[in-house]
């Protein structure tokens, strides 16, 4: 049923919730499906019940799966599960993962960050531990950004999401979102009452045509836009298309919320980004640096004025990143990711190139961890990828109904692995005669 390493490093209960998350993902478990129950589980892989318990109790947090008291553990729609790191999947030989996009921990600067830390319970000793102002450490917010008394430091992306949107938005606002996007965020917009219109994005943008046209028939309250290697297509906005979003907007009265993951992991020229065109202050921007440090580590949003939401990160991780920041480590970390990843990223390319071209069309990104693959074929084959051990993430992860899309990332994958992989996907694409999904 799934393979354990009951020798590994990693705990056999993210092993064994990994290896489930996975199979949720990739359709082979269908939402809202019952999982085996926790002694019938624990018998066939010949573990102990507390190792069930805690990975169905993993998965619970992740999202992955619910529970009904007295009826058993049963898995979620996968939009709801995000996609495991190779560490929870224990899949690093057996498996070549294109679904995981957190970095490769073997770039994590473990001494620059260690020193840091070390430096700040020197410097300021019980006191590095005390609850930090409501905003988040000063320094930190000054050096994070010039607007430093609208920075607030956040614990993640999402939560950046939830406090724009219990701000700006009342039970039946419009809210436009692209196209493929991430469900997490429409989730969120949803749960406040919103009504979602989606805007299909294209090379370079949003048709402004389209785009206008969708405005003026819904008033929308509020854009949800990632304009710099968009989630999940990779595509960046150009300047023009930015600008006339920041008209559009300002004419319609609406605010923006521009999330930013990825700007940081550009290969060609670095990406502004929307909020340095935005005069009107209309667009309220969230930065993570989960993709090139760790999550949680570091993120901040700059927000109204007005705002008296708690920073959720400790003090003295704030103060330790404010440390790392201030001595130059994490610019010289970002270089080192830069170099090591465009590497994996021509590898990538390429082989979509030579591999994928007959069987599907794809977008080139300039940056990011990924590129978005359309196969010619309409039918999904994510599940066929998974039984020939390669991980993709499914394109209904990020757009409401069926496609046949998917997205590939060389984030935890070797250069060696990705030609291997991605010729693999090939000869599933290339096979009319096999099974579709």
């Amino acid at each position: 049923m799934f393979s354990l390493d009951k020798n590994g490093p990693v705990p056999l209960y993210r092993q064994l919730g990994g290896a489930i998350e996975a199979r949720i993902i990739s359709g082979e478990i269908l939402p809202d499906s019952k999982l085996p129950a926790i002694r019938t589980l624990a018998d066939t892989l010949e573990i102990n019940t507390t190792t069930v318990v805690a990975a169905y109790k993993y998965l619970e947090q992740k999202r992955a799966v619910y529970s009904i008291r007295g009826s058993g553990t049963y898995a979620t729609k996968p939009a709801n599960a995000a996609a495991p790191p190779p560490s929870a999947l224990n899949i690093s030989s057996e498996y070549i993962n294109f679904a995981d996009t957190n970095p490769d921990p073997a770039y994590f600067p473990t001494n620059a960050l260690r020193h840091a830390f070390d430096t700040v319970l020197e410097r300021d000793g019980a006191k590095a531990f005390s609850e930090p102002p409501p905003k988040g450490y000063e320094p930190l917010r000054e050096i994070l950004h010039e607007d430093f008394e609208n920075t607030q430091i956040i614990s993640d992306m999402r939560r950046g999401i939830e406090i724009a949107a219990e701000g700006l938005i009342n039970s039946g606002d419009t809210v436009l979102i692209e196209r493929p996007s991430t469900q997490d965020a429409a989730s969120i917009f949803t749960a406040y009452g919103a009504r979602l219109v989606e805007i299909p994005i294209e090379s370079g943008g949003p048709d402004l045509n389209k785009l206008e046209a969708i405005i003026k028939k819904h008033r929308p309250k509020l854009f949800f836009l990632m304009p710099n290697y968009q989630l999940p297509t990779g595509i960046c906005y150009t300047e023009q298309t930015k600008a006339s979003i920041l008209k559009l907007a300002d004419a319609t009265g609406a605010y923006i919320i521009e999330a930013d993951s990825y700007s940081d992991l550009y290969y060609n020229a670095k990406p502004q980004p929307l909020k340095a065109l935005d005069s009107q202050d209309r667009v309220i921007y969230i930065k993570s640096f989960d993709k090139v440090l760790a999550p949680g580590l570091l993120n901040y949003m700059l927000c109204p004025k007005e705002n008296r939401f708690k920073p959720q990160t400790l003090g003295y991780i704030q103060r330790g990143i404010d440390h790392y920041l201030r001595s130059g480590g994490f610019d010289e970390h970002l270089a080192f990711l830069r170099d090591r990843y465009v590497r994996r990223y021509r590898k990538m390319l390429a082989a979509t190139e030579t591999y994928l071209s007959p069987f599907a069309s794809y977008i080139i990104p300039d940056g990011g961890l990924s590129v978005w693959i359309s196969p010619n074929a309409t039918h999904d084959r994510t599940g066929e990828f998974l039984r020939r051990k390669v991980l993709v993430s499914p394109g209904r992860l990020f757009m409401s109904g069926g496609t046949s899309c998917f997205r590939i990332s060389f984030a935890g994958v070797t250069e060696e692995k990705i030609s291997e992989g991605i010729g693999i996907i090939a000869s599933v694409l290339a096979n009319r005669s096999a099974c579709y999904e």
